[in-house]
């Protein structure tokens, strides 16, 4: 690296770091290299003596995260790939860690029929209030629905989603209809009569609580409620 100063050290298991500085003695990069087959590399770029890229290699050519840490199994002081990851990838990385550990949770789970009549009881009492369209009163397929004004999804869409799930009843909830445009609604929601197949019912469960976490919430269990509400889809 032209401008920098480099420090080349050879390690007992083969492995070379090597390590570029500024003209101040500030760490800019560092790169940790087996010659072996195949040949792995990873290299760190610093700022202010934090991590903010990373790269890495497989015989001398560019590759993914995945191919990375695929190769370098093997050496056990290969730094682990991530550390540079975003805030964004962060988040994303610690909510599919979290959902991975409700599914577990989720096949353990043993059934509350309280809690579930307790739920299914808070739903109804939503269903009787005003702001409540049922799927089937009508509405024309390319009406836009959007969840707290954000994501909008036209009624088709939505329809399509949840078919796979066997899914008959559905209320849109909270509905604000626009009064400029009659093919949006704003709402705040969906409530779902739930599949009695249990396959089809699991995996309900298994994407309600992954867009749940979209929002920084987690999906309930199943206790054999009848429905479910859905913030978005």
């Amino acid at each position: 690296m032209a401008g920098y100063k480099q420090v080349f050290e050879k390690l007992e298991s083969g492995k070379t770091i090597i390590r570029a500085y500024d003209n101040d003695g500030a760490l800019v990069e560092e790169s940790h290299v087996y010659r072996t087959r195949p040949v792995v590399s990873i290299t760190l770029a610093f700022k202010d003596g934090k991590i903010v890229d990373e790269s890495y290699m497989v015989d001398l050519k560019s590759v993914s995260r995945k191919k990375y840490e695929d190769a370098s199994k093997k050496f056990s002081d290969m730094p682990l790939a991530g550390s540079a990851l975003s805030e964004a990838e962060n988040i994303k990385e610690i909510k599919k860690i979290e959902h991975n550990e409700w599914i577990k949770e989720f096949k353990q789970h043993i059934a509350n029929d309280a809690l579930a009549k307790e739920r299914d009881s808070r739903l109804m009492t939503i269903l009787g209030e005003d702001g409540v369209i049922s799927i089937d009163d009508n509405i024309s397929s390319n009406v836009s629905v959007f969840f707290n004004q954000s994501i909008g999804r036209k009624i088709s869409s939505i329809i399509s989603r949840l078919n796979r799930y066997e899914i008959s009843e559905i209320w849109i909830v909270g509905v604000d209809k626009d009064v400029f445009d009659e093919k949006k609604i704003d709402c705040k929601g969906m409530i779902i009569g739930l599949p009695r197949d249990d396959a089809k019912r699991a995996d309900f469960f298994v994407m309600a609580d992954k867009i749940a976490r979209e929002d920084g919430f987690s999906g309930d269990m199943d206790d054999g409620q009848r429905y479910a509400f859905l913030r978005k889809i």
